[in-house]
């Protein structure tokens, strides 16, 4: 599927693309997943304007992650993987954790910033 607002995209457990984030200085080739159901449903308007809002503010969303990640004390320890936008629009920025990937957390950025075990967030 080609969306105006996001680009090309595809059916996966959810609609899904690939894009990069910077974390401590790296680069990291990330996927974007929209929560879709079914391959017929579409991305929802608020699932495209979080991804604007994401691209648009993105170098001051990477050093928000990073700092409050930095808090934790924890920053080593983890790399992103994955955006997740869901349909209501909330997104986080999933991240697996280096010695064992089964063990992530999810920075929510919208809607408001917070970091939370990935079974919360899912």
């Amino acid at each position: 599927m080609n969306n105006k607002i996001i680009g090309e995209l595809r059916f996966n457990s959810g609609w899904e693309k690939k894009d990069k984030v910077i974390y401590c200085g790296k680069v990291y080739d990330i996927d974007v997943n929209f929560v879709a159901y079914f391959e017929t449903d579409q991305v929802t308007l608020e699932q495209e304007n979080s991804y604007k809002e994401f691209l648009s503010n993105k170098k001051e969303l990477e050093s928000r992650v990073e700092e409050e990640i930095a808090r934790g004390e924890i920053i080593d320890s983890f790399y992103p993987v994955l955006l997740l936008v869901k349909r209501n629009g909330d997104y986080g920025l999933v991240f697996d954790r280096k010695d064992r990937e089964d063990d992530g957390m999810v920075v929510v950025l919208k809607p408001k910033l917070e970091i939370v075990d990935t079974d919360v967030f899912f």
